[in-house]
């Protein structure tokens, strides 16, 4: 075998070495920042259903609208706001936003 030849050997196996730990940063990064329902499923809180034709997800109780929900569609309720009005949802994307409460069955 040449010089070159395991020096080409050498950066190939550096490489894949720089891949490994790159790869294994990822994995625990994407393990630190996924949603604790996403890690722990089944503690959780019990799944709802929307029953109204739709339900306006906003990013705040009365904020920005950053999507909507149809009927049927399954939710978990997060949190509630102090006047109950409004829940925190998230669905299985996980995407998180409020809705009005009376959107929801199962309240």
């Amino acid at each position: 075998m040449t010089t070159a030849a395991r020096a080409g050997g050498a950066s190939r196996a550096a490489r894949r070495r720089r891949l490994a730990t790159a790869a294994a940063g990822l994995l625990a990064a994407a393990v630190l920042v996924a949603p604790a329902g996403a890690q722990a499923r089944g503690g959780g809180p019990a799944p709802v259903r929307v029953c109204a034709e739709r339900a306006i997800v906003r990013e705040t109780p009365g904020g920005l609208v950053i999507g909507v929900l149809e009927e049927g569609d399954p939710v978990r309720v997060l949190k509630r706001s102090r006047d109950r009005v409004w829940v925190r949802v998230a669905n299985n994307l996980p995407a998180v936003g409020w809705i009005k409460a009376k959107a929801i069955r199962g309240r």
